[in-house]
């Protein structure tokens, strides 16, 4: 429990310095200059961490008022920084954490990625131009990952002449 605490003030620290130009005032001509200076692991993990402390955030304001925040791991994050927007991602979550309750254990990456997979799939429905496949998956004729085949079959098709 320490080190999860440990890892998201580490998280907050690099998305503070990066919001508010901390690179700056310790006299680094950019963050990048400053995470590969300070930061053993340098830049690419310091975005890393920013964009899960950013993803933690969006979930816990979601959160109901008063909930304890928990430590969202950084694969986690990974995997719902696929989907554009913070309501796709807490949507996700809260799929994996059904998925991981159904089977008796914690959330894992298993279950986010497929959770996210799975809204990605669902968005790719939507964005088609095959509103019927959309009707089938809204009505529950077909799933989402059987209506994101039939999209993927479908664009496969060569128009008629």
């Amino acid at each position: 429990a320490q080190a999860k605490y440990h890892v998201d003030k580490l998280r907050e620290h690099i998305y503070v310095i990066h919001e508010r130009r901390g690179w700056d005032v310790l006299g680094y001509q950019s963050f990048e200059a400053w995470a590969e200076s300070e930061l053993q692991q340098g830049y690419k993990w310091a975005l890393k961490l920013k964009k899960a402390f950013e993803i933690q955030m969006e979930l816990e304001s979601g959160s109901p008022q008063g909930e304890e925040p928990t430590h969202l791991p950084t694969k986690h994050a990974e995997q719902l920084g696929k989907l554009s927007d913070a309501p796709s991602r807490r949507a996700a979550y809260q799929t994996a954490m059904n998925l991981a309750e159904a089977e008796g254990g914690t959330v894992a990456t298993r279950h986010v990625k497929k959770a996210v997979d799975n809204k990605l799939n669902e968005q790719r429905v939507r964005e088609s131009e095959y509103k019927i496949v959309q009707h089938m998956m809204d009505a529950g004729v077909v799933t989402v990952t059987v209506s994101a085949k039939m999209i993927n079959y479908l664009d496969k098709l060569t128009p008629l002449q």
